[in-house]
């Protein structure tokens, strides 16, 4: 997809963006953020796009970054070890589920392209 020249420089900026698609009901604008969320997505980040995800009701981009997370034990470890994570209960139990469903050999429900990983996107390798 061509985005233009939208590139916002933090995600504060991607919020302001979100805020407005919401409530002038854009959702062109809306996918362009999300294209931006999604981008570049590390254990260091991963909390507050993943609330970022909650805050504007973006489920399939919340599932598709959790999915690729729990996939990478490394990551899952690092954001699991994080104080960032306990100050949101409900994502921790989100990851601890997926992670046990992955552990009871469940495949995931869809596979995201964007995740976060240590340096890179984190990739589910096949079961």
């Amino acid at each position: 997809a061509q985005w233009g020249r939208f590139n916002p420089r933090t995600q504060e900026i991607n919020k302001d963006v979100l805020r407005l698609a919401q409530n002038f009901k854009l959702p062109g604008l809306r996918d362009r953020a999300m294209h931006w969320l999604a981008k570049d997505i590390t254990t260091g980040n991963v909390v507050e796009r993943l609330t970022i995800c909650e805050d504007f009701g973006l489920q399939e981009l919340r599932e598709r970054i959790l999915q690729q997370l729990t996939c990478n034990k490394q990551a899952l470890a690092e954001v699991a070890h994080s104080p960032q994570i306990m100050t949101y209960p409900k994502l921790m139990q989100a990851m601890l589920q997926l992670a046990a469903a992955r552990q009871d050999g469940q495949p995931p429900k869809k596979r995201g392209e964007d995740g976060p990983s240590p340096k890179k996107r984190a990739r589910c390798k096949a079961q």
